[in-house]
């Protein structure tokens, strides 16, 4: 057979990931970003962060270690690696990892504290 043939037989394959499809967001370390942010699915943040964040969609937001944010966060679950100083709302659990640290205020239905990890909160489950 010839080279052309075999490639004609062989069933397309796609190795890509459609970004179109996804619902999430990575906000990458080295990234400083101020105002008011309306994001849905899956929310990564290792970016410096101030101001007003809104997960939208039954979403996820995930603080990593390098990542900081300053101001009001609403969201439905919530697991802080990094820094936060400000106002957490959330439908579901928040958890506050061994290497975060949170100042402010929290609402949300479940708090999870694993040790180690360094807060100064008003906290409140519904």
């Amino acid at each position: 057979m010839e080279q052309q043939e075999l490639l004609e037989e062989q069933p397309e394959k796609n190795d890509f990931l459609d970004i179109k499809e996804q619902n999430f967001s990575f906000l990458g370390v080295g990234a400083r970003l101020i105002g008011e942010f309306h994001l849905n699915g899956v929310v990564r943040i290792s970016a410096q962060m101030e101001g007003k964040l809104f997960v939208e969609s039954s979403g996820k937001l995930i603080i990593e270690r390098n990542g900081s944010f300053n101001g009001k966060i609403q969201s439905d679950d919530i697991e802080i690696f990094g820094l936060v100083d400000g106002e957490i709302n959330s439908n579901g659990r928040v958890i506050l990892r061994p290497c975060s640290a949170v100042n402010g205020k929290i609402n949300c239905k479940d708090l999870v504290i694993y040790p180690g990890a360094t807060l100064n909160i008003d906290g409140h489950t519904i």
